[in-house]
C-alpha cells in the first residue's frame, strides 16, 4: 500500500471538518490541510488541523508507517495514548 499525493494546500474550512490524525472536530473557518490522494487506485482526501500537520513534520519518525508508506488515520491520537501529553498541542509545545 503506497499513498501519491495530487494536491496539498492550506484551506479555511467552509464546513466542518473531522482531523484525518487526532479525529477532533473542527468548525467553519478552520484552518486545515486538504490533502488529495491516490491510494491503491482509489481517490480520497483529507483534512488535518494546523497542530496535527505541524507534528506529522516533526514527529515523523514516531507518526508515520515506513512499511507500507503512509501515515495511518487516527495516528496522532493513537501516538498520544502513550506519550504523557493529552492534547496535540501541548505534544507540540513540548518538541521545541
Amino acid at each position: 500500500m503506497s499513498c501519491e499525493v495530487l494536491s496539498e494546500k492550506t484551506v479555511t474550512t467552509r464546513k466542518t471538518h473531522r482531523c484525518f490524525a487526532c479525529g477532533r472536530l473542527f468548525h467553519i473557518g478552520s484552518k486545515m490541510t486538504y490533502q488529495a490522494n491516490i491510494t491503491d487506485n482509489e481517490f480520497s482526501s483529507i483534512y488535518a488541523c494546523e497542530t496535527c500537520t505541524s507534528l506529522m513534520i516533526k514527529k515523523r519518525d514516531v507518526l508515520y508507517d515506513d512499511f507500507n508508506d503512509i501515515y495511518h488515520e487516527g495516528c496522532v491520537s493513537e501516538a498520544l495514548q502513550d506519550i504523557d501529553y493529552n492534547t496535540p498541542e501541548e505534544w507540540l509545545k513540548n518538541i521545541s
